[in-house]
């Protein structure tokens, strides 16, 4: 959910999964360029714009034995993430498209 500081309606709301795994892990974490990324009980990270809650990617991070924990650090498209085992796995990002010219 995205609020609007200038208003009180909520600005958009983002459904991730229809599924009992897809209940998210930790707090959404900024990836750049108006975008967000949170991880979820599958072993999902997801990726969404930050301007619609429109879901961009949906990439998986979970690992035999590990899923995220939580998405920790995005720097340069990639996320580090922490799985509950204690181990970590690297997954890039897709890049932002550039705005289509008309």
């Amino acid at each position: 959910m995205a609020l609007n500081p200038d208003n009180e309606d909520v600005q958009w709301t983002a459904h991730t999964s229809d599924d009992a795994n897809g209940a998210i892990m930790g707090a959404p974490q900024p990836a750049g360029e108006n975008r967000w990324i949170v991880t979820d009980l599958a072993g999902r990270i997801v990726l969404i714009d930050g301007a619609n809650g429109e879901a961009l990617a949906r990439l998986n991070a979970g690992l035999p034995g590990g899923v995220p924990a939580t998405a920790s650090s995005v720097a340069a498209n990639t996320v580090l993430t922490q799985l509950s085992d204690g181990s970590a796995v690297v997954v890039e990002l897709p890049k932002k498209e550039p705005p289509k010219k008309e």
